[in-house]
């Protein structure tokens, strides 16, 4: 099985991503899940790992929704504000019921590009 193990997704209409803004080009779109499916199937991908794309619980939310959806999301790492222990207990009870939550990150964010 080869799986894709570090994929990022994002829906401007529902979510905020402050990283991402006119100048990054093509990127400034939603890109979800679907988007990406052909592209596996074409090179002989199996599944694929979403991780956050912003620092918010509803991008969490949002990975877990597609990869509910999705058999070929095979686990997603979401989002938690590390620094702040008692939200990460309660994070980590609610997310990590989903049979495909497998780890959290603190912070993401995208290099300068020119």
């Amino acid at each position: 099985m080869k799986i894709d193990s570090h994929h990022h997704s994002w829906d401007l209409a529902k979510n905020s991503y402050p990283w991402l803004r006119p100048e990054h080009g093509l990127l400034n779109r939603t890109f979800c899940p679907e988007d990406l499916e052909p592209l596996l199937r074409a090179a002989g991908i199996d599944g694929t790992v979403l991780v956050q794309s912003a620092n918010s619980f509803e991008d969490t939310r949002a990975m877990l929704e597609h990869a509910s959806r999705s058999s070929w999301v095979k686990a997603v790492v979401g989002w938690v504000p590390l620094t702040e222990p008692l939200i990460v207990e309660r994070v980590l009870e609610v997310f990590g019921v989903h049979p495909k939550f497998r780890g959290c990150a603190t912070e993401f964010t995208i290099p300068h590009m020119p």
